[in-house]
């Protein structure tokens, strides 16, 4: 690439360059400077504000500039050629923001400054663009026109675009009265963010686990019971047995089968409602195994 076609390249670049978050690159100090000692100042300069050392802070919009200004015309030709290969590596690494505001009713707000901490203003209202920033920790204000002010540290990463950068401040009251309970109770819960919680049937279901269990603990001690009982029964080798015995035997082992089958239910239900029941679901249900007579039963209303 020539030079000349380089310094037209970046010239139309800059026309859509967004607005800068942290201020504008410094001026070179190339007063009384040749053009020659500007260009190799500005030179030696990009090179060290493309890797700063470790624990300073990012220096990319720095480093943009310097590799403009050793794009000019009067520089050498294999300084033109280096700068137009390290600009566009540059202009990737530079983060951008977007800054938003709402209040707690969840209207956005757009009559909002941005400042930096120190009161440099970065936006007199709000109004979606993004805009450049250097890589790493930052305070950012947001001021409303009535005074209120909200405060966000944030972490700007390097390479990240439109990364959000919103403040939420307290709504009035008259608007927050406004709202219908529900929607008042739904925008502060979102704001609050989300909070776990077990929801209703979830606490049914360990309810019907423990009784699954408890079947499955009845059934194993009626059924050990009924072989006891058979062995009283005193049954030959032609399977004639003492019919008392072996009765209760039989009604042993049918309420062992009932229990096994009820604490299998039980459990299988309650395991799942524990696993895939959704959240905060109103449900007033109730779970109770009736062993005896071959009967169990499950109730409830939604």
């Amino acid at each position: 690439m020539s030079k000349n076609l380089a310094i037209a390249l970046v010239a139309a670049s800059l026309l859509v360059i967004p607005r800068s978050a942290t201020g504008q690159p410094a001026e070179s100090g190339s007063e009384g400077l040749s053009d020659a000692e500007v260009c190799s100042s500005a030179y030696e300069r990009a090179q060290v504000s493309m890797k700063p050392s470790p624990g300073q802070p990012g220096t990319l919009l720095q480093a943009r500039g310097e590799l403009l200004t050793c794009l000019r015309s009067g520089c050498k030709d294999w300084m033109v050629a280096d700068c137009s290969r390290w600009l566009p590596e540059v202009e990737a690494r530079i983060p951008t923001v977007v800054f938003s505001a709402r209040n707690t009713a969840r209207r956005d707000l757009i009559d909002v400054r941005v400042t930096t901490a120190d009161g440099k203003e970065l936006a007199s209202r709000l109004d979606g663009r993004m805009l450049e920033a250097e890589p790493g920790e930052h305070t950012f204000v947001f001021v409303t026109p009535e005074g209120a002010r909200v405060e966000r540290h944030v972490l700007v990463r390097e390479g990240e675009k439109s990364q959000s950068v919103t403040a939420v401040f307290e709504a009035p009251a008259e608007e927050l009265a406004a709202l219908s309970p529900a929607t008042g109770a739904t925008a502060n819960a979102a704001d609050r963010g989300p909070k776990s919680s077990t929801s209703t049937l979830q606490y049914i279901g360990y309810g019907a686990a423990g009784a699954g269990v408890i079947g499955l603990g009845v059934g194993a001690v009626f059924g050990i019971s009924a072989l006891m009982k058979k062995g009283d029964a005193n049954c030959d080798a032609n399977g004639e047995c003492d019919d008392p015995h072996l009765s209760d035997a039989v009604s042993a082992a049918r309420t062992s089968t009932i229990g096994f089958i009820a604490g299998g239910v039980l459990l299988a239900g309650g395991v799942s409602l524990v696993l895939f029941a959704p959240p905060r679901v109103k449900v007033v249900a109730s779970a109770t195994p009736r062993l005896g007579g071959g009967t169990f039963g499950i109730g409830g209303h939604w």
